[in-house]
């Protein structure tokens, strides 16, 4: 698997982006090339979705055919992010961010990930 992406629902491991993965789909009276996320998160919870980008260090937050990228809950040893892996240090779970991340999925509060009613322009990308 060239990328991997773990899904934070299931635990099942995924392609993201990669073409080997991609498969046609009907959605809303179309049909739409998915990727492994997308058609995982169709399977496995109607549509919305979790995703650990492994190789990106970003998590994947899919909802109604949408996705938006949000910062990995991993932090290196100062508490700061590296997104896009540039530093190539090493990153620790931080649980209070992971926290939120689960809280926030469950109860789609806070971010606008989560809350279909306020989607920002331009923060939400096709997939």
């Amino acid at each position: 698997m060239k990328e991997p992406a773990l899904c934070l629902l299931c635990g099942t491991y995924v392609c993201f982006a990669s073409p080997c993965c991609t498969r046609q789909q009907r959605f809303l009276n179309r049909t739409m090339n998915h990727g492994g996320c997308t058609l995982h998160a169709n399977e496995c919870t109607a549509g919305s979705g979790v995703f650990l980008l492994i190789k990106h260090g970003y998590v994947l937050v899919l909802s109604r055919g949408r996705g938006i990228l949000l910062p990995s809950p991993y932090v290196d040893e100062h508490g700061e992010p590296d997104p896009g892996l540039r530093r190539s240090c090493r990153l620790f779970l931080n649980h209070g961010k992971y926290e939120r991340l689960q809280q926030q999925y469950r109860e789609h509060t806070t971010n606008p990930a989560f809350d279909p009613l306020r989607e920002l322009p331009g923060r939400w990308i096709a997939m």
